[in-house]
């Protein structure tokens, strides 16, 4: 399969770049090396072309509850009646 082939490049080339200690050993030999399961490639192409999906809190406005408060306030002192009669 091709793209097992390039994943287990990919998995060498990581392996020789963050190799900081220089030590040549295999890793494979002891079994400390990359371990699986790893996603299938289609399921990755999937995840990483899908539309973006938001949370509530990125599609709504931050402000939106003050904003609501205010805008409640002055619908309340518009419809404000007093019955106390003047003087």
């Amino acid at each position: 399969m091709v793209h097992a082939d390039i994943v287990l490049c990919c998995l060498d080339f990581c392996r020789y770049i963050f190799d900081v200690d220089g030590d040549e050993s295999d890793d494979d030999a002891d079994g400390a090396g990359f371990k699986g399961p790893f996603r299938d490639p289609r399921e990755v192409q999937y995840m990483r072309s899908r539309p973006p999906c938001p949370s509530l809190r990125c599609q709504s406005s931050y402000y939106a509850v003050a904003e609501a408060r205010k805008q409640y306030q002055l619908d309340e002192w518009v419809r404000r009646v007093t019955d106390d009669e003047y003087g």
